[in-house]
């Protein structure tokens, strides 16, 4: 029992969580203008974070962009899933407001730190909302300590601790590829 009990209802009497859906959206959208520009030279470049453009003043719109895009549509569907099962419960737990908050602290902080470490290498580029959603799933996990989630091809409830671990070991694994 994580001690928190979260009864939030709409006049439905279902939990609705528009800024979860919200940002979700925002993912799929700008992913899908991602996927769509990816093989052109230009405008692919656009939706990376590459250190050391911005480092020489160019791309800073992929600073931006790079948080909201993804390189295929899996790694899509695990971050938006993965945001689908935390997010409410920071939204509903702290506001939609601090849930946004948390959102983008973790995407800036993460910028500000992957800039630090790789603005003099020009092979370095990351993509993807893995840095913001891994905020989500800590705030979500301080909120509901108990929590687990459930898979559709994992046949037991995996603890939200563990699969913060997994989602993060996987994450860096697939950032060093």
């Amino acid at each position: 029992d994580s001690g928190m009990i979260l009864s939030l209802t709409d006049n439905s009497d279902r939990l609705i969580a528009d800024d979860t859906y919200l940002l979700i959206g925002i993912n799929v959208l700008v992913s899908l203008i991602g996927f769509s520009r990816m093989n052109s030279v230009a405008g692919g470049k656009m939706f990376f974070f590459s250190p050391s453009e911005v480092s020489a003043g160019r791309n800073y719109q992929g600073m931006l962009l790079s948080h909201f895009a993804h390189a295929d549509g899996s790694h899509l569907l695990f971050n938006m899933m993965t945001l689908y099962f935390f997010g409410p419960v920071v939204e509903f737990g702290l506001g939609a407001l601090s849930m946004l908050l948390i959102y983008v602290s973790a995407g800036i902080f993460s910028t500000l730190f992957v800039y630090y470490l790789h603005r003099t290498d020009p092979s370095y580029r990351a993509l993807g909302a893995s840095d913001s959603v891994t905020g989500i799933i800590f705030a979500a996990i301080v909120l509901l300590p108990g929590m687990s989630v459930y898979f559709f091809f994992v046949p037991v409830p995996i603890p939200a601790p563990l699969f913060a671990v997994a989602y993060i070991v996987l994450s860096t694994y697939l950032m060093r590829r």
